[in-house]
């Protein structure tokens, strides 16, 4: 009987220790201090959500007028103008500034409409199956099959260059890899327990879904889209230097870029297009680094 009691006690106690233990750090807890580690990915975000301060307070930051003209015609930096001014006028640190809000309002727009659409196409396809599930990853390999600057210049050159333009059809046009990401999440997530316990308890198939399946397959997502701010940046900055993208007198760092056009602008005016071009390359290379932390903070064989 002692070694009985003893026994029960162990197998009553254990749980309960394992449960403090594993009480004390969450796995958001986990996932944050392991991001924090990633020294890139610690920088990268301050440097962001500097950026994003930077474009929210932009009339607070700098009190000149992105489109006013000065009587100085691509002037070097002074002390008046930090930057100098472009072959316009304009002060050149004042529009790049007011250039944040395009890329970030690019960035963010179309990565949410795609990610929306390429969560709810994927996660059909992959729960239901069968016809469903060929139609939608036929359709995915149709879009995929296009080479994507090729067609989205295609569509632009249709409807016209925009703001609002760009960033509709960047966000139609960019999900399906976002569908096939969930669509392989869901696929591996549909056959465990606790969805088929919720489908013998007769809940409903948008529950199971979008409460059950797609809270668990939410990593993989926020890692494809911090990757695809990126990317829609470098494709609006690519279609602005074609001058297919934002049209001046709108500031945006790639249709600031289309300066440089001109042998004589690289050689002998810089600053004309070095700051676009740099801080293109910054915001891209610290989104990619945030990608990288959130990759490896929210890997499932790292938090168990």
């Amino acid at each position: 009987m002692p070694l009985l009691e003893t026994n029960i006690k162990k197998e009553i106690e254990t749980p309960i220790a394992y449960s403090e233990i594993a009480g004390e750090e969450t796995p958001f807890q986990l996932i944050v201090k392991r991001f924090m580690k990633h020294r890139l990915a610690f920088v990268g975000s301050l440097f962001m959500i500097f950026i994003i301060l930077v474009a929210i307070f932009a009339p607070a930051i700098t009190p000149k007028n992105p489109y006013q003209v000065y009587e100085e015609f691509s002037a070097p930096p002074s002390a008046e103008h930090w930057l100098g001014t472009d072959q316009v006028g304009r002060d050149i640190f004042t529009r790049l500034v007011y250039a944040s809000r395009v890329s970030m309002l690019v960035g963010l727009g179309a990565v949410l409409i795609y990610s929306v659409i390429g969560t709810i196409l994927g996660a059909i396809s992959g729960y239901f199956g069968g016809w469903v599930d060929i139609l939608l990853m036929r359709l995915t390999d149709v879009f995929m099959s296009f080479p994507g600057l090729m067609l989205i210049l295609v569509v632009v050159s249709i409807l016209g260059p925009s703001l609002l333009n760009i960033i509709w059809i960047l966000g139609l046009l960019g999900w399906p890899s976002v569908a096939r990401l969930v669509r392989g999440s869901v696929l591996s997530l549909k056959h465990v327990d606790f969805v088929k316990s919720g489908v013998v308890l007769g809940l409903s198939t948008p529950r199971i879904l979008f409460q059950h399946i797609l809270p668990n397959a939410i990593a993989p997502i926020l890692v494809q889209a911090t990757f695809g701010i990126a990317a829609s940046i470098i494709v609006e900055a690519s279609l602005s230097f074609l001058g297919m993208g934002v049209q001046p007198p709108t500031a945006s760092w790639g249709n600031m870029l289309t300066d440089a056009q001109s042998l004589t602008v690289l050689t002998s005016q810089p600053w004309l297009w070095v700051p676009p071009g740099i801080m293109i390359v910054l915001v891209v290379l610290a989104i990619n680094f945030i990608g990288d932390g959130l990759r490896d903070a929210m890997d499932p064989k790292a938090l168990k």
